[in-house]
């Protein structure tokens, strides 16, 4: 106020008002910049000027733990959906068609005995492991109406079947393969897995129970016959 005063004394000298002059433009560039300091804290640390000091803002931290709770909310509830959640499990005839899939039996190459009948022979398992099935089942045809089909033939023209989606067809040859289990056990417990699967396609429940339960029994893919088998009895359940 006294420096005021000065400033505005018509009888002051001209070095003192220099000197004063400088003093207050001084002191207005000291207030600027305390100024600009104190709305750049503000603004971009969230700090105020607070009761003689300078303070913590507590607005923008009410605003982090308001946004930090509801995250926990959003997190609590998707850990409770996630626990609650059951995925759908597949039906037993998507079963059945995911374990058909995972079957590649690949045909033997070579056959003794008449060699006109093993010429077919050949030709129809190099049709089936090429994926020609209907190729390969028209040489098994032929074989057949020389009544020289052998166990293989039959099991093998039965996954041929099965890939046309000739089902009916399939089932009877696997049957066939059964019925020669006691002059030739080979593909006995392939035929088992193979024919349940087959007939729980075609919509034969009942007997492709049977044959899944011999499957469980004998060991070879048992788990998935197990897995089948239970499926199964599950949508009877629930009808």
């Amino acid at each position: 106020m006294e420096d005021f005063k000065k400033y505005t004394d018509p009888n002051i000298s001209e070095q003192e008002l220099d000197a004063l002059t400088g003093k207050l433009l001084r002191a207005k560039l000291a207030r600027d910049k305390k100024q600009r300091w104190a709305t750049i804290l503000e603004n971009e640390h969230d700090f105020k000027r607070g009761s003689g000091k300078l303070q913590a803002s507590t607005k923008p931290r009410v605003l982090y733990l308001r946004w930090l709770s509801l995250a926990a909310s959003l997190l609590i509830l998707v850990a409770l959906a996630l626990f609650l959640w059951k995925p759908d499990s597949p039906s037993a005839l998507a079963l059945a068609d995911t374990y058909l899939a995972e079957e590649k039996i690949m045909g033997p190459q070579t056959r003794k005995g008449d060699i006109e009948v093993e010429l077919l022979s050949q030709k129809a398992f190099e049709a089936y492991n090429t994926g020609k099935y209907q190729e390969a089942i028209v040489f098994w045809k032929q074989m057949e109406a020389q009544n020289a089909m052998k166990v293989e033939d039959f099991f093998f023209s039965a996954l041929s079947y099965i890939q046309l989606n000739e089902l009916d067809q399939a089932i009877a040859n696997f049957h066939l393969v059964q019925k020669l289990a006691a002059s030739t056990p080979k593909y006995q417990k392939e035929s088992n897995w193979l024919l349940a699967l087959a007939l729980l396609k075609n919509g034969q429940t009942a007997d492709a129970k049977v044959e899944l339960q011999k499957v469980i029994n004998d060991g070879w893919r048992h788990d998935k016959a197990k897995k089948l088998l239970e499926a199964t009895l599950k949508e009877e359940e629930a009808r």
